[in-house]
């Protein structure tokens, strides 16, 4: 019987020191999460993101988890040619389907196009557009012509043939007293 209460003795001890590595196990758990939770103080909860959408899409919203956190993305819509931010003045390509603001745009024979296919339709480079433009302007002196664009006057005349070519020009009158003229869609490519 003594050994049996020596037993019973004992084991209210070792319950009794079980217990107390289970709550001093538990005590530090705890303490570990809070230390945790500390550091986290300054942990994002929720992150929202403004960011231009892709070329030819018309912009929206993302709503996303990321590691505990929520991630909000907002896609604005812009410009496909000059990257400007769309308001309500968006106008799609009917040609390309780009997205462009109203300075990029083209009205050209009842169409609205992007800068990059009217050039493509009106067979335009540079410097052709540079000496449309001032003939369109009034100017028909070809030193201001080249004063002014930074071409010589070999450059300009040449031009001026491909522009005639182009039937962006044409002559009116008869030898000394002929004149060029800017036609109609010479000056539709003069305006875009």
């Amino acid at each position: 019987m003594e050994n049996r209460e020596e037993s019973i003795s004992q084991n209210p001890w070792e319950i009794l020191e079980k217990s107390l590595s289970n709550l001093k196990k538990r005590l530090e758990e705890l303490e570990a999460r809070i230390g945790s939770l500390e550091q986290g103080k300054n942990r994002v909860i929720m992150d929202e993101t403004t960011v231009p959408d892709s070329p030819g899409m018309l912009g929206g919203k993302t709503l996303a988890s990321v590691s505990g956190s929520i991630q909000k993305i907002i896609r604005i819509p812009v410009c496909d040619l000059c990257g400007q931010k769309l308001d309500h003045s968006l106008t799609i390509c009917q040609r390309c389907g780009r997205k462009v603001c109203s300075r990029c745009i083209v009205n050209f024979n009842a169409k609205s196009l992007c800068a990059y296919c009217a050039a493509e339709i009106f067979q335009l480079n540079k410097r052709d557009v540079k000496v449309l433009t001032c003939l369109a302007c009034g100017m028909k002196d070809e030193n201001s012509i080249s004063e002014i664009t930074g071409l010589s006057r070999r450059e300009i005349r040449l031009t001026k043939a491909k522009l005639m070519k182009l039937k962006m020009m044409r002559k009116t009158g008869i030898s000394i007293l002929s004149s060029l003229e800017i036609t109609e869609q010479g000056h539709e490519a003069a305006e875009a």
